[in-house]
């Protein structure tokens, strides 16, 4: 008991000793409690909001957005061409359950002053769009998609290493409200090995054009996805370096093609469309394009 007494004492001592230290831990301490009460506070308010809205079978999910604002960084971006975001929505809980009807749904985009964002490239940030459904799940897709184009503005120098944050958010409006976000972080940077895929509605073929702007050699590997939807054209530039190969798939199409790129240089390969509606320009955040896998290794 008397132990006790000496260590309460030496406590209280310092405590007057040292009133700003105390101050500020009971400072720190209370700040902590409230900010994880606040966001902890969130996090159940978020998963209450999805149960009732589940219980209700209202479906609204995304390949990209998420009700707590997923993060995507996007490396690197010149910020000279137009940067295109194809964002999926859809009604479904699975293959066999969907909501049972539309769901209208706001969409919009918000950046810094540097950078203008457009939906669907209509020159607006916010419009609304609709995930059509019906009663029979079977007969319909329950799917919905839009556009997101990121262009920096003409009067703004970006420097390699600014990183500028564009917010995605898309909010049901009927018959319940429900809202997803995601922000994409651009990277800027003109650096590396990459490339780009330049291809339009209507054009019976398409570009991509790897970049190389490193010091070293680069191997690169092309693998086409799917030979139904386009094939290669032979007279592309590759084809004419002496250390290219391809291999062909069952039909006869080129399936694959490996060939080295020059420091600080551009080769192009040309693709035909098979169907001239198609566009595959967009690579999405992870960079990967619909119709071609890419790959590349700096030869040493």
């Amino acid at each position: 008991m008397k132990r006790r007494k000496e260590t309460s004492k030496k406590v209280i001592e310092f405590m007057k000793n040292n009133k700003k230290i105390v101050i500020s831990l009971v400072v720190i301490i209370t700040f902590l409690t409230f900010f994880l009460t606040i966001n902890y506070g969130r996090y159940v308010k978020d998963i209450i909001q999805v149960y009732y809205l589940r219980t209700k079978n209202f479906y609204f999910n995304s390949d990209k957005l998420t009700i707590h604002g997923k993060e995507y960084e996007i490396y690197p971006w010149d910020g000279k061409k137009e940067l295109p975001l194809t964002i999926q929505m859809n009604s479904l809980l699975n293959s066999l359950k969907g909501t049972t009807s539309d769901i209208l749904y706001d969409v919009s985009c918000e950046t810094d002053d540097r950078i203008s964002c457009y939906i669907d490239n209509q020159g607006i940030t916010q419009m609304q769009r609709k995930i059509k459904s019906s009663e029979k799940v079977s007969t319909t897709s329950h799917k919905d998609s839009f556009n997101v184009y990121i262009n920096a503005k003409n009067d703004v120098t970006l420097k390699d290493g600014d990183r500028i944050e564009v917010k995605v958010t898309a909010k049901s409006t009927y018959p319940y409200e429900e809202e997803l976000s995601a922000t994409f972080i651009l990277i800027i940077g003109d650096y590396g090995i990459n490339y780009v895929i330049e291809d339009n509605p209507g054009d019976i073929y398409f570009d991509d054009i790897i970049t190389n702007t490193l010091t070293e050699k680069a191997m690169i590997t092309l693998e086409i996805k799917d030979s139904s939807k386009a094939t290669v054209d032979m007279s592309s530039v590759v084809f004419n370096l002496k250390d290219t190969t391809y291999e062909v798939d069952d039909n006869k199409f080129i399936k694959k093609i490996v060939f080295y790129i020059e420091p600080k240089s551009s080769l192009m390969v040309r693709f035909y469309k098979k169907d001239s509606k198609d566009n595959f320009s967009h690579i999405s955040s992870d960079g990967e394009s619909e119709i071609i896998k890419f790959n590349s290794d700096v030869v040493k």
